[in-house]
């Protein structure tokens, strides 16, 4: 399973993570597989070129964003 790879991996080496998807069933298959590896992952569903948080991150990993 490919969705949330990188969020997961990460957490699995105790990064607190958020991850961020535009489709609802991708996000899905993540938190799935984020609870089979036994890590929490904090998961927003948007648009990776049009979004903003409320809070500030120390790091941040943008993989596959496509602007049109």
């Amino acid at each position: 399973m490919w969705e949330g790879r990188h969020s997961i991996e990460l957490a699995k080496r105790g990064y607190n993570l958020t991850g961020l998807d535009l489709s609802t069933e991708m996000l899905a298959m993540a938190e799935d597989a984020a609870k089979s590896a036994g890590v929490n992952v904090n998961w927003i569903r948007s648009d990776a070129t049009r979004f903003s948080l409320p809070r500030k991150y120390n790091g941040a990993i943008g993989l596959c964003i496509r602007h049109a």
